[in-house]
């Protein structure tokens, strides 16, 4: 009996760490592995078989745990009543709790109800994707008086203290399970019992369903980090008041500290000066790995908008590194199996010296009215600050001994031959490679940057600008990802709907691909301002980002809807959240870099669709995508020989950046030529050609640019048919087949 419980509390144990949710759910989780066991065969029987087939004389069903895995997400069809007008979702996400033995049915969480029911089966089930458990949030009761308590009510057959809700408090215990009497199923009266453990106050969900042995408070089970507060005002009244001012006086500790201010007397400042607007920025900081809150972070910015030009400021720029450029820092850790560490500034723009006299605003909550701030070092927000803080960086690591980079400026290197490491600056953010084992080097540098800024300790970083990093030393591979910002736009525009998650951006049948061809501006205002108000914006705005840095494959999708920016049309709304459900189903996908030395470049161009035809290229190199733009030519073609001609020659121009960018990062490991592929053998014989003819005496200088590279041998044009153009992905939305052939050759 003993090795009987340790086998399931082990295998519970196992489900809910393998799906990471709370340990709160442990008897609905206990109660799927129970059905599993019971539908096993054992040899404890003299015939080995289930002991379901023991009890009932009938092969189990299996089936009934087809694609469906503990805590993984589905979607549970709504009631036709609850089913408000035929636009209304007909299905509602959730989470799978397991088999309902005693209906011949499954619990389901439905966060949007903060309640478990049960269920005949659910529409659709999701056995990789295991979303944490975000509840709806609750109205909070204020409690004045007895009176205002409310009464322990009945919840199904749970008795249930119902006061103030306990959502976004950490702070009070969990309640894990209830013990509840036996009852028949057909008894729905009242319960007089005691529940023990539960603390006044909290908020106990049940089940809601009569005759089940345990309830869960679903709140503990709740991962979800409360949202930050927009503003100071918004802190007072939520459970977690006390911390986050406390974040704020920290915040300006630290910046005290730093000698980052003076207070002064508003008096004393001379006439015509003006005291820039500050605020407080609030943001929870969460574990780069589980998604856990691990800091309330609130900080003292200044309002740029608030200052003066030429008074107050006069330089801004502030650099940082190009996408490809990161991509190729990660590309040269894989394949030369370089270490990877990643070093951070504490309250970086406070460590820079103010280059103008300017005076903040005291927060209102620190009571000084007659007082303000004299900013003697940098902050955060005023306009000048990051590129002050940028030139005393650059100016520490030219001190050190360091040298940047001919072609991307934001990376520096740092010693000769085999103790050279190589840096990536991101403003306060430094990617440091060195070679396998020589951590030391990565110290010493450190080690002499801390003279001059406060720093954190290195670490091996698993996430760098939002690229979430994983790496395989033995394969000498690295993928980059963003999952967890694909997660943020979808819960934060399709508000977490997983009915709309798709395998394709557009889809499988040719009537798709054209209707998405054929998109088109809105005709009216009115259409494109409802259109603005419900995000279209943001959404595309969200998608280029994930398009430029990790996901190649959505590039053309995302650039021909920027297009209709000034005026979306309904049909371009749902084609932008179409691929943002397609990135959510493939939030997994991302840039592989390994041992493969081609550097390659492929280009293609439509013609005839539009005036000016989307066209687009890909510089690859460590068998994955390492450069790749998807845009319309600025010029109206005659030809598809001059359309071909024209994008070659901007994907020309990406190449010989990312050659001579390459032959730093790794010198004597490149070729001297880029191999460059077209799919249009007439654009190649114009590269090639000496002369001119009727057809090409009016190409630009574009065209005398690609045929100097290709004369002095820094690429070669071959020709590559349309059915293996990986670039091809870039002008048009292709058929499933083509877009996943070219989608994995992207990728790698």
């Amino acid at each position: 009996m003993e090795r009987f419980f340790y086998t399931l509390v082990r295998h519970t144990r196992i489900v809910i760490a393998a799906s990471g949710h709370s340990e709160v759910l442990w008897p609905f989780a206990m109660s799927h592995v129970v059905s599993i066991h019971n539908r096993l065969p054992t040899r404890s029987l003299a015939d080995p078989m289930a002991p379901l087939q023991k009890a009932t004389g009938r092969p189990p069903n299996l089936n009934i745990f087809k694609d469906r895995v503990w805590g993984c997400d589905a979607v549970v069809r709504q009631r036709d009543e609850d089913i408000e007008n035929k636009l209304s979702l007909t299905g509602v996400p959730s989470v799978f709790l397991g088999c309902d033995e005693r209906r011949h049915g499954e619990f389901h969480l439905i966060p949007s109800l903060n309640k478990v029911v049960s269920v005949v089966k659910a529409y659709k089930y999701y056995p990789r994707s295991f979303s944490p458990v975000a509840l709806a949030p609750s109205p909070r009761v204020v409690v004045n008086e007895p009176r205002d308590v409310p009464p322990v009510n009945l919840i199904g057959n749970f008795q249930t203290a119902v006061a103030v809700p306990t959502n976004f408090n950490q702070q009070w215990p969990v309640v894990t399970a209830i013990p509840m009497p036996n009852r028949a199923p057909t008894d729905t009266g009242n319960v007089a019992m005691e529940v023990s453990g539960v603390r006044k106050g909290s908020t106990v969900f049940s089940s809601s369903l009569i005759g089940d042995a345990y309830a869960v408070d679903l709140t503990a089970a709740a991962t979800n980090v409360p949202p930050p507060p927009d503003k100071h005002t918004d802190i007072y009244g939520r459970p977690d008041e006390a911390e986050w001012l406390q974040a704020e006086l920290a915040d300006l500790k630290a910046k005290m500290k730093n000698g980052a201010f003076l207070v002064v007397d508003k008096a004393s400042i001379g006439y015509g000066k003006r005291i820039v607007k500050s605020k407080y920025a609030y943001v929870n900081k969460l574990d780069p790995i589980t998604n856990h809150l691990t800091e309330r972070r609130a900080r003292l910015v200044g309002c740029g908008y608030s200052q003066n030009p030429g008074t107050d400021f006069d330089e801004t720029t502030c650099g940082t590194m190009r996408g490809t450029s990161v991509r190729a820092l990660f590309c040269t850790a894989a394949m030369d199996d370089c270490d990877l560490y990643l070093g951070d500034v504490i309250k970086a723009f406070t460590q820079a010296k103010m280059d103008k006299e300017v005076f903040v605003e005291i927060p209102a909550q620190f009571n000084m009215p007659d007082k303000c701030f004299k900013a003697l070092m940098s902050l955060e927000g005023l306009k000048q600050s990051a590129h002050l803080f940028q030139n005393d960086v650059y100016s520490q690591l030219r001190k050190q001994g360091a040298k940047p980079s001919e072609i991307d400026p934001n990376i520096w290197f740092l010693g000769e031959g085999k103790e050279r490491i190589t840096l990536g600056m991101w403003v306060d953010d430094i990617l440091i490679l060195t070679p396998k084992g020589r951590r030391d080097l990565a110290e010493k540098f450190w080690c002499d940057f801390r003279v001059r800024f406060n720093c954190k300790d290195l670490v091996v970083p698993s996430k760098f600008v939002g690229l979430e990093i994983a790496r395989n030393r033995a394969k000498r591979t690295i993928t980059i990802t963003q999952s967890t910002y694909v997660d943020t736009m979808f819960d934060k525009f399709m508000s977490g709907d997983l009915t709309k998650m798709r395998k394709l951006p557009v889809g499988r049948d040719e009537a798709l691909l054209s209707a998405f061809m054929l998109i088109q501006p809105a005709s009216d205002d009115a259409v494109a301002a409802e259109m603005h108000a419900k995000g279209y914006m943001s959404i595309v705005g969200s998608l280029l980002f994930a398009s430029a840095m990790t996901r190649p494959d959505i590039a053309f999708y995302v650039s021909f809807l920027a297009k209709m920016m000034h005026k979306p049309s309904p049909e371009a709304l749902d084609a932008a959240r179409g691929i943002l459900g397609y990135l959510k189903n493939t939030r997994e996908l991302g840039v592989t870099y390994g041992p493969d030395e081609k550097l390659e470049m492929h280009c293609d161009s439509s013609f005839g669709r539009e005036p000016r035809p989307m066209a687009g290229f890909v510089v690859s190199y460590g068998g994955a995508a390492l450069s790749w733009t998807s845009k319309a030519l600025k010029l109206v073609p005659l030809s598809s020989a001059e359309a071909e001609a024209n994008v070659l020659s901007l994907g020309c121009k990406d190449a010989v950046y990312v050659h001579r960018l390459l032959c730093e990062l790794r010198p004597g490991k490149i070729d001297n030529c880029v191999q460059c592929y077209s799919d249009n053998q007439a654009a190649i014989d114009i590269v090639k050609a000496h002369g001119l003819t009727a057809r090409t005496k009016h190409f630009e200088r574009w065209a005398a640019y690609v045929r100097d590279l290709y004369q002095r041998h820094i690429i070669a044009v071959s020709f590559k048919p349309t059915t293996a153009m990986p670039a091809d992905i870039f002008t048009k939305a292709l058929p499933e087949e083509a877009f996943k052939l070219f989608r994995s050759f992207l990728l790698g």
